[in-house]
């Protein structure tokens, strides 16, 4: 039960962190992309926050499925259809049962990664929410003692991942479409959301 708690706080957490940031993201996609990245997220987040009395926290992996069956009918866009399949990519990487060690979490996170890659066509070092989340997964492989210190490692490496954009050229995504002058000190906002859900997921566990 207290591990069922901890787990809707990070959920929580995290989809309050996209709705408290939405105003930034926006500002920044206004900029460098269509201007929707925040209004996207933000809609994800609270179908979730409306969805979570209902997810079967004691079962992550069905959990995590949960998850992206909210994503799935809320949030718009690529950023929608993205963590659609990184949720559920990560979920068919969790065994099913209880609580998973966090050396099974850093790879069902990875797995949600690669999976973001592999249909999305971009990588890290194109400049899209990837460069938050590849080296958040990278950070929580190498961490994993519990799952609470390896989304601590996860959310640092996010952020100074997603700060990184601000000097990366864009090569996929539709930041890849403006002017580099326009990008320049201007972090990819999809990349920022990441890390923001990251930190606030972290910050609730600890």
């Amino acid at each position: 039960a207290a591990d069922q708690k901890r787990f809707a706080a990070a959920i929580r957490a995290a989809a309050e962190a996209l709705i408290s940031i939405e105003p930034r993201l926006t500002e920044w996609d206004t900029k460098v992309g269509d201007g929707d990245c925040g209004h996207t997220l933000k809609g994800g987040a609270q179908a979730i926050l409306a969805d979570l009395p209902s997810y079967p926290l004691g079962h992550p992996r069905e959990a995590i499925a949960a998850l992206g069956c909210s994503i799935r009918r809320s949030m718009g866009g690529t950023s929608g259809v993205l963590y659609d399949i990184f949720a559920s990519a990560a979920s068919a990487a969790l065994s099913a049962g209880s609580a998973p060690t966090a050396t099974q979490v850093a790879e069902a996170f990875m797995a949600g990664v690669s999976a973001i890659s592999r249909y999305g066509g971009a990588a890290a070092g194109d400049r899209t929410m990837l460069d938050a989340l590849a080296p958040a997964g990278a950070a929580m492989l190498q961490a994993g003692t519990t799952v609470s210190a390896a989304l601590a490692q996860a959310a640092v490496a996010a952020a100074e991942g997603a700060e990184k954009t601000k000097a990366m050229a864009a090569a996929a995504g539709r930041s890849s479409y403006v002017m580099a002058e326009a990008l320049r000190d201007v972090p990819d906002p999809g990349a920022m959301g990441a890390a923001a859900w990251l930190a606030a997921a972290s910050a609730a566990l600890k």
